[in-house]
């Protein structure tokens, strides 16, 4: 059994990975075996994401006098923490995939983003979101039309003279 001064020091470590963290994630993590715990660690792994086990109790007081304190009341029963360090959207979403893929009705409980609790609802709708990575990319589409548009415009006078040209050249020496 740890003693006071090992909870203490987990709960210490466990400020500083909230602390440290850009998105939290509550998550129910019933009836994953330990061999589903580990794929699915090993997945968010790729995503710059950490999924921790710990105690409640301790992840309260951890908690406790930062903005994470508002997730305590979605603190009951066995429960896992999403720590995600880089695309928050990446984060929630590997989550769900893999939950969808392995058939698991585990739910994501709740959330925490930019200051902001968020509820199960709302962590869905962020997990059906584009990832940063897909945004940046239709960004850049969308600046990028315009001037292929443009290019397209202009070169279409060039070919159109010169088909016309063509075709006068074409008739001339015909007859």
């Amino acid at each position: 059994m740890p003693t006071l001064s090992h909870k203490q020091v987990f709960v210490d470590q466990v400020k500083d990975v909230l602390q440290g963290a850009n998105i939290l994630v509550v998550v129910d993590y019933r009836g994953l075996s330990v061999a589903e715990m580990t794929a699915l660690r090993r997945v968010l792994r790729v995503d710059n994401v950490k999924l921790m086990v710990a105690k409640n109790t301790l992840v309260k007081r951890a908690s406790a006098g930062t903005e994470v304190e508002a997730l305590a009341p979605y603190l009951k029963g066995p429960t896992a923490l999403l720590l995600g360090y880089g695309d928050q959207v990446a984060a929630v979403k590997s989550v769900k995939e893999f939950l969808k893929k392995n058939k698991k009705q585990n739910q994501l409980r709740a959330g925490f983003l930019d200051g902001s609790t968020l509820s199960a609802v709302e962590v869905d709708e962020l997990a059906g979101m584009p990832s940063l990575h897909e945004l940046r990319g239709k960004l850049v589409m969308c600046i990028a039309h315009p001037i292929s548009g443009l290019a397209n415009v202009l070169n279409s006078n060039n070919s159109s003279l010169v088909r016309s040209l063509d075709q006068i050249a074409s008739q001339k020496e015909a007859g």
